[in-house]
C-alpha cells in the first residue's frame, strides 16, 4: 500500500513528541498495546510497524511528523465558511500530524466554524453545538484516516449555516449504499 512505502532522508528525531503523547494517551485510554513500551517513540514505530529497515513509512511521517505537509503534498485540512457552494467567506489551512490534525480540526471546527444553539434553563444559559461531538469526531477521523493522501490533495471542510461536508480523497464503490458496504483500506498502516 502506499501507506508502506518507504521515505528517505527522514528521522525518528524528525517526528514530533506532541503526536507521539497524543497516541500514547489514546492507547493507554484504549488499551491498544498494553503492555508494551510507549516511552520509546523508536518502539512504537516499530509495533506498528511504522519502520522498516531503518528508514520510515509514509505512514509514519503523516502520523508522527512535524511539518508532513513538507514531505507528503496536501497533507493538510482547508476549513472554509461558505454562504454558498462556491462562495466562501472565510478560509485556513490546519497543518500537522494526522495526530495532532485529528484535535486540532476539532478544536477550530468547535471555536471558530459552528454556531451553538443558545438556550436557557431559567438563568442557566444552555450551548447546543449543532452535531454532536462523537458523530462530529468520527466523521473528521474518517476523513483523516481514509484520504487518499498519494493524490496530494488536502481534505476540505466546508461548514454552511445548516450543513457540514467534508470531502476527501477516499474512493467510494461503485454500487455502494448504506445497507451493502464493505470497508477498503487505503492505508491499512494509518
Amino acid at each position: 500500500s502506499w501507506d508502506s512505502t518507504l521515505v528517505d532522508g527522514v528521522s525518528v528525531a524528525d517526528l514530533d513528541e506532541d503526536s507521539f503523547d497524543i497516541f500514547k494517551e489514546e492507547a493507554m485510554r484504549s488499551g491498544m498495546l498494553k503492555g508494551k513500551n510507549l516511552d520509546n517513540p523508536k518502539k512504537i514505530l516499530e509495533e506498528l510497524e511504522l519502520i522498516k529497515d531503518g528508514k520510515l513509512t509514509t505512514a509514519a511521517v503523516l502520523l508522527f511528523h512535524k511539518q508532513p505537509s513538507r514531505i507528503i503534498s496536501g497533507a493538510k485540512v482547508e476549513i472554509g465558511k461558505m454562504r454558498n457552494e462556491g462562495d466562501v467567506v472565510n478560509k485556513e489551512e490546519i497543518k500537522g500530524s494526522l495526530m495532532t490534525l485529528s484535535r486540532s480540526v476539532l478544536d477550530v471546527l468547535q471555536v471558530k466554524y459552528l454556531t451553538s444553539l443558545i438556550s436557557y434553563d431559567g438563568a442557566k444559559r444552555i450551548e447546543t453545538s449543532p452535531y454532536p461531538f462523537n458523530a462530529l469526531r468520527e466523521a473528521v477521523f474518517n476523513s483523516l484516516m481514509h484520504n487518499d493522501w498519494s493524490t496530494g490533495q488536502s481534505i476540505f471542510i466546508k461548514v454552511y449555516d445548516h450543513k457540514l461536508v467534508i470531502s476527501n480523497r477516499s474512493i467510494v464503490d461503485k454500487g455502494w449504499t448504506v445497507e451493502k458496504h464493505s470497508s477498503r483500506h487505503i492505508n491499512p498502516l494509518i
